[in-house]
């Protein structure tokens, strides 16, 4: 439990733009899972991080997202493809 706010869920406005990280191994088929995911939502995909080994990589999604369920839809949505190894 995050101390700052006990039970409660920080308050979003929304609309709003969301950023998501989100790891796997191959480029490719990360940026098709996402796409498939976000589908013809609008949104900014670039490269986040790699690891030193270079065998993992990170992509950082920007989207405005309209409500908490949305937000979380698409976080599942991602979290549950089999090329995205985790979400953030």
């Amino acid at each position: 439990m995050d101390s700052t706010f006990g039970d409660r869920e920080p308050e979003i406005q929304y609309p709003c733009m969301w950023s998501y990280k989100v790891m796997g191994v191959d480029p490719d088929q990360l940026r098709k899972a996402v796409r498939f995911v976000v589908g013809s939502i609008e949104h900014e995909l670039t490269d986040s991080n790699r690891s030193r080994t270079g065998k993992y990589l990170s992509l950082h999604l920007r989207m405005v997202v309209h409500d908490k369920d949305q937000r979380h839809a698409i976080f599942n949505a991602l979290r549950a493809h089999p090329d995205v190894m985790a979400v953030l």
